[in-house]
């Protein structure tokens, strides 16, 4: 079953244009959250919370709330998000 919650339906409704989505995935404390703010968003501090003990700090699909503008082959331009 899933749940989404308002925040991330409010967010989804107000893009405009195409979506396209990049996701990581992998087993529990492998590195995904820390692969997807070094190399797609580029933060330093910030992004997708990430520790240092065997507990995983995300549990289900998180969205980055600021889309990347990309190019689709095409030329068309997307709203990519990215999904921890």
């Amino acid at each position: 079953q899933f749940r989404l919650m308002d925040e991330a339906k409010n967010f989804l409704l107000k893009l405009k244009g195409p979506i396209a989505i990049a996701a990581i995935v992998g087993r529990y404390r492998t590195g995904k959250s820390l692969l997807v703010n070094r190399m797609l968003l580029d933060l330093q501090g910030s992004g997708f919370q990430v520790g240092s003990t065997v507990n995983s700090c995300t549990k289900g699909l998180w969205i980055w709330d600021k889309p990347l503008k990309c190019k689709h082959a095409d030329g068309t331009e997307v709203n990519l998000l990215i999904v921890d």
